[in-house]
């Protein structure tokens, strides 16, 4: 099944991410990303990007995704996207874990004294692939999915409350730590909670220009 591309993306932030963001006056780089081929390249080590502010600011209801392609051979945990949501540490993060044959995805949640974990540690996937992961939000339900198949779902004690501004990273935490050994291409952030064919898979990556 074909995942919705960038043409049917009405309502959204995309960033398409390259050699170009390298030199983007709102935009930090620590380390050496580097962006010869699709996306940029991670290292595992020191390498990310910080954005002064995150596209979702006062969304209530709200679909982040990330395309990306994990490499064999980091962390046993790494972050690779991470938003800042204003007071009381309150973040939204796209995670995966290394496991036996391969890694599962990781998505935590927080506002306020609400949390959330969304993780199933039975569903493996491969290495150096294009994969989308996604986190919906709307009222208490929060999930998440990979290439548009849940993965799990859990509830917060409240409903969601508009999200606050904040700084958002790319390939590690904004503090620096958990670093992503792989590539990301591209991200998207919808002040919607986004279902089913909507939602990006790996298949999205064919639509992309690859760089210099």
């Amino acid at each position: 099944m074909r995942s919705a591309d960038f043409s049917a993306s009405a309502g959204a932030t995309e960033w398409r991410l390259d050699a170009g963001w390298l030199d983007r006056p709102t935009v930090s780089v620590r380390g050496s990303p580097s962006g010869r081929g699709l996306g940029l390249t991670f290292d595992g080590c020191g390498d990310g990007l910080f954005s002064e502010n995150h596209p979702l600011a006062r969304a209530q209801s709200f679909t982040v995704e990330a395309l990306f392609q994990p490499h064999r051979g980091g962390l046993a945990e790494q972050r690779f996207v991470h938003l800042g949501c204003g007071v009381d540490d309150d973040r939204l993060l796209l995670e995966l874990r290394a496991a036996k044959g391969g890694w599962y995805g990781d998505v935590f949640f927080k506002q306020g004294e609400s949390e959330v974990v969304l993780a199933d540690p039975a569903r493996i996937h491969l290495w150096h692939a294009w994969y989308a992961m996604a986190c919906v939000v709307q009222g208490r339900t929060c999930i998440a999915y990979i290439n548009g198949v849940e993965q799990a779902r859990a509830q917060l004690s409240r409903p969601v409350r508009p999200l606050a501004g904040g700084p958002l990273s790319m390939g590690q935490r904004l503090n620096g730590v958990w670093p992503f050994y792989g590539d990301i291409a591209a991200l998207r952030f919808s002040p919607i909670a986004r279902t089913g064919r909507d939602l990006w898979t790996g298949n999205v990556a064919h639509d992309l220009p690859v760089g210099p």
